[in-house]
């Protein structure tokens, strides 16, 4: 049985598409930045809310998240349902999971370029460093898939603690936090079941890639964002001093700049 997924769009829908791919217990709101912009003028913006997510589907069986093919397909399901042709894909934090999953499973014919944002994907290997500031990371994410709802609820409030090197402005903040819950806990289990490790993926990713990374991302350190620049076979970095894992919030109005120009000069 298919699982429904809310896709919501946008702008010039004879300009080129643009699928945006938010990451894990958020949704299509994480967006609102670039849809509420002046990409909307010229592009067609697309984004959906992956399963077990906002208001798309979630199924109780943790089969229903298992494996690459999975999320990868959901991708598929909406640019075929809408008849994306040429498409940049826009994936931040988890996103990069699933967009690399899709590249995995239907390749890259139909896609553009591709702008990792606040994730590596999965395509490196690198040692995680002894951290207080991570370890809150890693304590708040066993909070969100615990099976005690009192330490999900407070493990979303603290959440977006660790998304922007500032505190997040009010509404930001209630958007992410009220979102999260929409996450059930039982997802989030199941969500590991996703495999992470995409370092075969490297050399298959043939089209223009640009890292958008956070010099105070806890997650994505930079100096491993540019060496899995260096990688790619068309990869490129950028990097936004004193910003955290979430650039595309944080300074929307250059990552919006930087994504026209990805797609502006990514032309097949």
């Amino acid at each position: 049985m298919g699982v429904p997924l809310l896709v919501m769009e946008t702008g010039n829908r004879n300009g080129p598409p643009i699928l945006f791919i938010h990451g894990m217990s958020q949704s299509h709101l994480s967006w609102e930045p670039q849809f509420n912009s002046e990409l909307a003028q010229k592009y067609r913006l697309v984004a959906f809310d992956m399963r077990g997510h906002g208001g798309s589907g979630k199924p109780w069986d943790e089969r229903d998240y298992a494996g690459s093919q999975i999320w990868g397909g959901d991708v598929a399901a909406v640019i075929d349902g809408l008849g994306l042709k040429d498409v940049t894909i826009v994936a931040w934090s988890f996103g990069g999971f699933v967009a690399v999953s899709y590249v995995r499973h239907y390749g890259t014919q139909n896609v553009r370029a591709i702008n990792l944002s606040g994730t590596l994907g999965g395509l490196i290997e690198f040692p995680r460093k002894p951290s207080k500031d991570y370890d809150k990371i890693l304590e708040g994410s066993k909070m969100r898939g615990s099976l005690d709802l009192r330490a999900n609820i407070e493990g979303y409030r603290a959440m977006p603690n660790s998304f922007t090197a500032q505190p997040m402005a009010a509404k930001d903040r209630e958007t992410a936090f009220v979102t999260g819950l929409m996450n059930p806990s039982y997802v989030r289990r199941a969500m590991r079941k996703l495999p992470l490790q995409n370092y075969d993926m490297v050399d298959k990713i043939n089209v223009p890639v640009l890292i958008t990374v956070g010099t105070t991302d806890l997650e994505w350190p930079d100096d491993i964002a540019d060496q899995l620049a260096s990688e790619l076979p068309d990869g490129r970095i950028s990097t936004y001093d004193n910003k955290g894992h979430f650039p595309s919030l944080e300074d929307a109005g250059r990552f919006n700049r930087e994504l026209d120009e990805l797609v502006r000069s990514s032309r097949k």
